[in-house]
């Protein structure tokens, strides 16, 4: 070999080096960015139903998250009182956890994720077994299969109406299908509280408000001041939350939460005779 092809050969060799250090440097920089850029996992907010469980018998519980659950989500018990005897997986937003409490007090869950370095506390308290806090304002005895167990709907989509128990007032009520992990709620306690934080609207420099002294109300026009009729008795009506539902069997786990905090759990089985319509190709 000449020199003159040694000097063409170590010149080709070094462009040839400088280029994969340019590509080994831009890698490490965009896989850098790249990871500076992923953006963290949601945080993991959970509520679990129900609030109290008895002492001395096994409980189900049911911890429902407003996020997809991390896969290797764990469930531990902070107390030596509280044992957690099995976990199952209900859907992506929902685990199912038996118990057995031993002691007294309030005692503590702990829902784990290692693969995102995430965890949550839950608390539940020892006491008797709480009585549901909805009742269903329009499932009726027809709409049951024959043997009494399904609610029996014929679309993908249910209106499922419900009522306060006697002496209870809403803070929320969840509803969760397990066919497709998800959640539907009302948080009547939030949305009041965002109400009352919302500025008031102004009123025009002509607003004045009545003297009830001077212009009396008479709101059904029937020459009868308010004041001076009956109180009127309202009926009371159903609130409605829609429920997208699965072909087939579905499992819906109603939680309701009361003023004062306490969280009951029920289910309600429904069965949809909808069949989707198969895809052509």
């Amino acid at each position: 070999m000449s020199k003159s092809e040694g000097r063409i050969l170590w010149g080709t060799l070094g462009v040839f080096g400088v280029g994969v250090l340019t590509l080994a440097v831009a890698w490490l920089f965009f896989t850098k960015a790249g990871r500076v850029q992923e953006a963290p996992p949601p945080p993991l907010v959970l509520f679990l139903a129900p609030s109290q469980i008895p002492k001395g018998e096994e409980s189900w519980l049911l911890i429902g998250s407003e996020n997809e659950l991390p896969s290797d989500a764990v469930l531990t018990s902070a107390s030596a009182t509280l044992t957690v005897l099995e976990v199952q997986r209900l859907s992506l937003r929902a685990l199912g956890a038996r118990v057995f409490l031993s002691g007294t007090g309030q005692q503590t869950l702990t829902v784990k994720s290692l693969s995102q370095s995430q965890e949550a506390s839950l608390l539940v308290s020892e006491g008797p077994r709480l009585l549901p806090f909805c009742s269903n304002a329009n499932v009726k005895p027809e709409d049951l299969d024959q043997k009494g167990q399904y609610v029996m709907v014929g679309g993908s989509f249910m209106i499922y109406g419900y009522l306060p128990n006697e002496g209870v007032s809403f803070a929320a009520v969840r509803v969760h299908n397990r066919q497709n992990g998800m959640w539907y709620r009302r948080e009547y306690a939030q949305e009041k509280a965002q109400k009352e934080a919302e500025a008031p609207v102004p009123v025009g420099p002509n607003f004045v408000d009545p003297d009830p002294h001077v212009t009396l109300p008479d709101t059904n026009g029937d020459q009868i001041f308010d004041f001076e009729e009956p109180p009127q008795v309202l009926e009371v009506t159903p609130e409605l939350l829609g429920v997208n539902l699965e072909s087939g069997a579905n499992t819906l786990d109603i939680v309701a939460v009361d003023g004062r905090g306490f969280v009951s759990w029920q289910t309600l089985e429904v069965f949809s005779t909808f069949t989707p319509e198969k895809g052509g190709i």
